[in-house]
């Protein structure tokens, strides 16, 4: 149709616009038609559902999107799988669930949803638009509403509709410009079909002329109430007349246009919604220490690079240990740092400037990654904790986006001597925490944050392999919200644990140093990998209910004291990878684990860094395949590399300083945050 075409063209002058009218309103009417079925259950907007959606419509603008032709992954990053979600209701703040009509067998409502369709109107015309969605399997179907003599109408075209609007978002997201969505057609009966077809094109060019205005005219007027005004700027178009009013968009809200078309004694309204510029997207920090500074230096991801490196606050001493983490709801970030007088620190970084730098503690010890940050997923309240003074309680205190709270107790009944390692892991479906803590006493021990209380504590072990370095690690699986920890013990066995109980991946050849691991943010499944004081790397894969793989996978690593390993899934979930550095060698090495084959495949080389590898760390950009990779070698230089999915973007790679500081220990960290 015209509109989808002019749509596509939201750059071109408004007047381009009106000559595809003029053309358009002889064509014929594209009316889908057709009925649709749905299950009783099968309500509007069920909240059990939310996960699905996103999932389901995720898997199919990716299937799109990785057709060779549309590979482009800067903006492949802005198909969001909550777009179409957020601009059917949460722009709106209307509450839709309380219409649950039964089974339509036909494209009528049946009779007992009668006295429902006032109700549903009266609602839609508050909310200034009308958008319905059906769950039907794993299929998610959005569907304009039309109000017909008799009734409301769904128009269906055998999926080809929705294929089509899937096309749509991700040509018009790949120019860079907007997210437009129909969410309403109302039209008044006509006896004559053609002036209803006219009527059609020109409501839909009054919305695409509003579109254009929006973009580019600084002059705009606003109009604050133009989702339930009636007054619409009006204009006159060869045998018709249209008109548009609107309400801007905002950095939280979407943007809204309601648009009318008359032709002869044909009128129809239509409604909008828009995205303009302001598509979540994830953006990228990264923040290293510097020798010589109290100022730990951050940038920040500008695809396919990292911009010029800026300061950060005065930590007091040089940084040890650095740590990020960012929200995913808000442009925030928050950095823990351990310096080298054992004091830790926190700042926040709102997306622009850094700011709120809080002392946790003087008395920590620079010897042990004794601190660690994370956010709740759902409040975007952030928490951060870590060893203070003597005693095996670790102390926390949290961030509620405005102040730090008290630096407070968690009072451990397990064990003994003094906390060293700490790791905070986030569950992705609510706002848990879990935070494990590793003893002088060789006891792990973890703690459960239910949002807001400590409410339960479990001792994992009292034999943990060292009481040093990293020897276990925790994260979450991302669709059961269920907690998994992998550790070595004093018998070189790599242990784990979850609620299921605990139980043997594989006996190391000697006792395990380095742990770690990551999430397929797709599916339950996590990949771990451990490295052992014989400098050997082994790699397990778990699958939500059972390891799937565990191997050796290399014996010459650089080191098994420093973080010379580290695991990322493309977002995808089709496959991992394994970073590490290997002794006497100046390249970075990978393996790629694939669900399909099961295995890690064979060694590759990546990047020169130039030196022996002594650390890395690695990021997922978030719902890409590609994942940034950050490294640093014995001659104290921090690198980044990018892998694109199938391989890696540079070499030699990104150097962001030549004196980076305490190179063995994590002294450089990445974070992914929503930015508007």
């Amino acid at each position: 149709m015209w509109s989808a075409e002019c749509g596509m063209r939201i750059g071109d002058p408004e007047q381009a616009c009106d000559s595809h009218l003029n053309s358009a309103v002889e064509q014929p009417a594209i009316d889908p038609g057709g009925s649709f079925k749905r299950d009783r259950d099968s309500h509007f907007f069920r909240s059990d559902l939310w996960t699905a959606y996103k999932a389901a419509l995720y898997r199919r603008m990716r299937r799109v999107m990785e057709q060779p032709q549309a590979r482009n992954r800067r903006f492949a990053t802005q198909l969001r799988a909550r777009v179409a979600l957020e601009a059917a209701t949460l722009e709106f703040g209307c509450d839709l669930t309380s219409f649950r009509c039964g089974r339509a067998e036909t494209s009528v409502l049946p009779n007992e949803c009668e006295e429902s369709r006032d109700a549903i109107a009266q609602k839609s015309d508050g909310c200034g638009m009308r958008f319905l969605t059906f769950v039907r399997n794993d299929q998610i179907l959005g569907f304009p509403q039309q109000k017909l003599t008799g009734g409301f109408r769904f128009k269906e075209n055998s999926g080809l509709a929705y294929v089509a609007i899937l096309l749509l978002l991700i040509i018009v997201l790949a120019l860079g410009f907007t997210f437009l969505l129909k969410a309403s057609t109302e039209a008044s009966a006509t006896l004559s079909h053609i002036e209803g077809i006219q009527a059609e094109y020109l409501a839909e060019a009054a919305a695409n002329k509003a579109v254009w205005r929006l973009l580019y005219d600084p002059t705009i007027p606003t109009y604050a109430d133009a989702v339930t005004a009636d007054t619409y700027e009006m204009s006159n178009l060869s045998a018709g007349r249209y008109g548009y009013n609107f309400r801007p968009h905002t950095t939280t809200t979407f943007a809204t246009v309601r648009a009318v078309g008359v032709a002869g004694d044909a009128v129809v309204r239509e409604g909008w919604v828009l995205n303009l510029k302001y598509l979540p997207f994830a953006g990228i920090l990264a923040a290293y220490s510097v020798n010589g500074t109290n100022i730990p230096k951050a940038r920040s991801f500008e695809d396919p690079s990292f911009g010029n490196a800026a300061d950060t606050l005065n930590v007091g001493s040089s940084t040890h240990w650095l740590q990020l983490a960012g929200s995913m709801n808000k442009t925030e970030v928050v950095m823990a740092t351990l310096d080298d007088g054992s004091d830790i620190n926190v700042a926040v970084y709102d997306g622009a400037t850094w700011g709120n730098n809080w002392e946790f503690t003087t008395s920590a010890d620079r010897a042990h990654l004794g601190v660690d940050v994370a956010y709740e997923s759902l409040s975007s309240d952030a928490m951060v904790a870590g060893r203070h003074s003597t005693g095996n309680d670790p102390y926390y205190s949290t961030w509620n986006g405005t102040s730090w709270s008290a630096r407070t107790a968690i009072s451990n009944p397990y064990g003994s001597g003094d906390v060293r390692t700490v790791v905070l892991a986030s569950n992705p479906l609510s706002d848990e925490l879990i935070l494990g803590m590793l003893t002088s006493g060789n006891d792990l021990v973890t703690f459960i944050w239910s949002g807001s209380a400590w409410t339960n504590t479990y001792y994992v072990s009292a034999s943990i392999s060292v009481t040093q370095y990293h020897p276990f690690d925790i994260c979450y699986e991302q669709t059961s919200g269920e907690a998994l920890a992998t550790y070595g013990v004093s018998s070189n066995d790599w242990i784990y644990a979850n609620l299921g109980g605990t139980g043997t991946i594989r006996t190391l050849g000697n006792d395990a140093q380095i742990v770690r691991q990551a999430s397929d943010p797709s599916s339950d499944y996590i990949i771990a990998a451990a490295v052992d004081q014989d400098n050997d790397l082994s790699v397990a894969v778990w699958n939500g209910s059972s390891w799937v793989y565990a191997a050796e996978i290399e014996t010459n690593m650089k080191a098994s004291t420093s973080f010379t390993v580290a695991v990322a899934w493309e977002s995808s979930g089709d496959e991992a990878l394994i970073f590490y550095g290997e002794n006497g060698v100046n390249n970075l090495r990978y393996r790629r684990w694939t669900k399909s084959t099961g295995t890690p495949g064979s060694e590759q080389t990546g990047p020169s860094t130039g030196q022996n590898i002594e650390s890395i760390q690695a990021l997922t950009i978030p719902e890409e395949d590609r994942i940034i990779v950050l490294t640093g070698d014995t001659n104290d230089d921090c690198e980044f590399n990018l892998w694109e999915g199938d391989a890696f973007s540079a070499d030699p790679p990104l150097t962001f300083t030549n004196s980076l500081y305490n190179t063995p220990r994590q002294s450089f960290d990445l974070a992914a945050t929503v930015q508007y």
